[in-house]
């Protein structure tokens, strides 16, 4: 899904705004400039190995909540390694227009060792990851990346899935074993709850309930189905994400409120993490009745750490599997990170042929995933490759 169009290429200005990945005061609206405050405080020196760690992810000004499971794990990873992390919003991008083909890639490689992309496949993040470090100009950036797959999309085919992203990070081992397996070299499960936090959190309010659903009512692709709280019996609430990023009701969760009224279940608006903790441990049942192709795995995890009978879907054996499973803490979370690198690390001291794209590109024995086709022939090499090859010779531009 993409749900909005980043940097679009026509926006691209000439050779001559070349910016070596620093703020120029006339280009405002470029990746640097726009990410200029994100790093102003980051002065991390390089070392050997990927000791410094980017973290590239999406949330639009109207979501407040972070990640907490992501964070928590990121603290602990960054406390009992020497790595830093170094954490960039895309929603500060939308609208802005890179100042030449391959801005991004400078901007990085001045800064960072590794780039950690936290999105699901074909979403805002790694869409725009694969434009502008890859696809518009077709170039090989001499940087390592993975991808935490936030979500259960099928992957694309070709060198997007099996090359482009150095190690791919499932949310499951059911994700993993579904769609990845024997196509990619390194696959590392990754994903955690903050389990204490959620314990500590999960002190019941008077009011008790049979049974709580907790998501989002306007999912345009119905992989939530909230309505399903319509078909039990006892005191049911439902709680989430209402409105859109834009403020309004659609017309599919308006439909969704609708029907869960009819039925007698209670509606609420999203509330902070603490108090729908405490939500939780006053329902007797909390039902996640996404598809596979929905969330639910913070839902399902949560719950479980309250000590709450979780009910998902007959047809949700990725849920299902977390119902029963491990219950994974950002622990677990952040060792799993730590292991991708590793991985990534371990390749750059030998070579491997056809090996993954940021590998190759930084170890300079490989193709580095260079775009050759038609598209790309054609744009035109003083556009593209002249103005940053006379920089890096040292000279005018």
């Amino acid at each position: 899904m993409r749900a909005m169009r980043l940097l679009p290429l026509a926006y691209l200005t000439t050779g001559q705004a070349f910016t070596n990945g620093t703020c120029l005061e006339h280009l405002s609206d470029s990746i640097s400039c726009r990410w200029n405050d994100a790093v102003e405080a980051w002065d991390v020196p390089k070392r050997n190995g990927l000791g410094r760690v980017a973290v590239v992810y999406y949330q639009p000004p109207t979501l407040k909540q972070p990640d907490l499971g992501l964070a928590r794990a990121l603290e602990t990873w960054t406390r009992a390694t020497k790595r830093q992390v170094l954490m960039l919003n895309v929603a500060s991008l939308e609208k802005a227009r890179p100042a030449h083909p391959g801005e991004l890639c400078h901007f990085l490689q001045r800064r960072v060792d590794h780039l950690i992309v936290k999105s699901n496949w074909d979403y805002v993040v790694d869409v725009f990851v694969r434009r502008h470090l890859w696809e518009d100009d077709g170039s090989a950036c001499a940087l390592t990346r993975s991808l935490q797959i936030a979500g259960s999309y099928p992957p694309p085919t070709g060198v997007a899935l099996s090359r482009f992203y150095d190690v791919l990070y499932p949310e499951t081992n059911w994700y993993l074993d579904a769609f990845l397996r024997e196509k990619h070299p390194r696959l590392v499960q990754a994903f955690g709850i903050n389990a204490d936090g959620a314990r500590e959190a999960c002190t019941p309010t008077e009011e008790t309930w049979d049974y709580l659903f907790v998501g989002a009512f306007g999912d345009h692709l119905g992989f939530k189905r909230p309505e399903a709280l319509a078909q039990l019996n006892g005191r049911r609430l439902a709680i989430g994400k209402i409105r859109d990023n834009g403020g309004s009701i659609s017309d599919i969760a308006q439909r969704a409120i609708d029907k869960l009224q009819a039925s007698g279940v209670e509606v609420r608006e999203a509330v902070s993490w603490i108090d729908m903790m405490a939500l939780v441990a006053s329902s007797k049942n909390v039902l996640v009745p996404d598809d596979w192709r929905g969330g639910g795995e913070r839902a399902v995890l949560e719950a479980r750490a309250c000590g709450v009978t979780v009910l998902v879907a007959e047809d949700n054996p990725k849920l299902q599997s977390l119902r029963e499973g491990p219950l994974y803490t950002t622990l677990f979370y952040a060792g799993q990170l730590e292991l991708g690198l590793l991985k990534v690390e371990a390749a750059l001291l030998r070579h491997r042929a056809g090996d993954t794209c940021g590998v190759a590109a930084v170890r300079g024995d490989g193709d580095g995933c260079a775009l050759a086709d038609e598209f790309h022939a054609r744009l035109p090499a003083e556009v593209l490759r002249a103005p940053l090859e006379t920089h890096l010779r040292g000279g005018e531009l």
